[in-house]
């Protein structure tokens, strides 16, 4: 990496710092498409990496928009995912006449998301690096008037620019008739010209013949010159671990010091009115589907710092630590499943307290192991 691009992502990091968030958890691959994406300015990324937190928190479920929310527009069978082209990125196609306005613009954002995270998460064989890509291919053949949606155009377009920078490596326009020129013209003023300059209109000949090497046969449809079968993306299983590419984890903040107090501090004390009281926080998005998952305050009458702490637990019986701050490595119910044991990771002092007479950590366990049956013969074994 060369000196000007350490020294943004340097500069990247402190400015979300003082937007009261945090880019611990995010590969560097992940970091520089948002500098990319606003031409290596550090203050302007730290922004868009910020919004597109909020976004992600309040928008998606830690596990992706399932089938189940987006039914009504996968009904439509319009979008299709093609595996992977021959520069290794995932291939999904949109065939427009199959679409028609959406009758609720709401669902109709939840399906663009399903369908990006989806196609993303399809290209990722074991971690998400962060810097993977998608090829689109909007097939327009057979559309009438009836199809034309410049709103939903710029909503699968602004959604891509503002909360996947750089994720699109190129999208192919097929078959653009003559009366759908006025639209795409009104369409690409909503556009950035970073995006412009991936999307192709392909016509006959030369132009043609490029997509379909650039694609690859054994990916291309047979409809479109090439030897795969389009395959609707409802069809498409994903290994579960595909979707951690929509999971959203601010982990482990530091601790702030209580003349650095982040927003949500200020906020508690102007609600209640009160400069004094002390706040200890915690925030994370968890991935659960079974095991429980609690994030626990504890005081004490005498000190105990984090180090004394993470030595006595890592000798207790039925308990195992996670705690890697340096990798973002904490204990979530997937860690726990099916297990006896309870993990216990985020040790750190409370920043509410004076001296070390508090700390908060984070407990996962399986309550249908260690938290039913199980737990009540340890305790018998205990007292008998």
């Amino acid at each position: 990496m060369e000196e000007s691009q350490e020294l943004a992502l340097t500069q990247l990091r402190k400015s979300v710092e003082k937007l009261s968030s945090s880019t611990e958890g995010y590969e560097v691959p992940t970091l520089m498409r948002f500098l990319v994406a606003r031409s290596m300015n550090p203050d302007k990324a730290a922004k868009m990496f910020v919004d597109w937190q909020k976004w992600r928190a309040s928008m998606v479920p830690p596990n992706g928009i399932p089938d189940s929310e987006v039914k009504d527009e996968l009904e439509f069978k319009r979008i299709y995912l093609q595996g992977l082209t021959k520069s290794g990125q995932p291939l999904v196609i949109c065939q427009v006449s199959k679409h028609f306005p959406a009758k609720d613009p709401v669902t109709f954002k939840k399906f663009v998301v399903h369908v990006l995270d989806k196609t993303i998460a399809s290209g990722i064989k074991g971690k998400e690096v962060g810097d993977e890509k998608l090829v689109a291919v909007i097939d327009l053949s057979n559309i009438t008037y009836k199809n034309l949606d410049a709103r939903g155009f710029i909503t699968g377009f602004q959604f891509l620019q503002s909360y996947y920078p750089e994720r699109l490596a190129k999208c192919y326009i097929l078959h653009m008739p003559g009366f759908f020129l006025t639209v795409w013209r009104f369409i690409c003023r909503f556009l950035e010209k970073a995006t412009q300059e991936k999307i192709v209109i392909v016509t006959e000949g030369e132009e043609e013949r490029k997509f379909k090497e650039e694609i690859g046969l054994d990916s291309l449809p047979e409809e479109y010159g090439g030897r795969a079968k389009l395959t609707l993306i409802q069809d498409v299983l994903l290994p579960q671990t595909s979707y951690k590419v929509t999971t959203v984890c601010l982990s482990s903040p530091p601790p702030n010091p209580l003349s650095l107090l982040p927003a949500a501090t200020m906020a508690t004390r102007k609600i209640w009115n009160d400069t004094e009281v002390k706040v200890t926080e915690t925030c994370i998005r968890v991935p659960l589907m079974r095991a429980h998952a609690e994030s626990v305050n504890l005081q004490f009458e005498n000190p105990l710092d984090e180090n004394t702490a993470r030595e006595l637990l890592k000798k207790a019986p039925g308990v195992y630590i996670i705690d890697d701050r340096s990798s973002n490595t904490f204990p979530t119910p997937l860690d726990v499943s099916n297990k006896d044991d309870v993990a216990v990771g985020r040790i750190r002092r409370d920043v509410s307290q004076n001296g070390n007479f508090g700390l908060d950590i984070f407990v996962c366990g399986d309550q249908i192991r260690k938290g039913a049956a199980l737990n009540a013969v340890q305790i018998a074994e205990m007292l008998l």
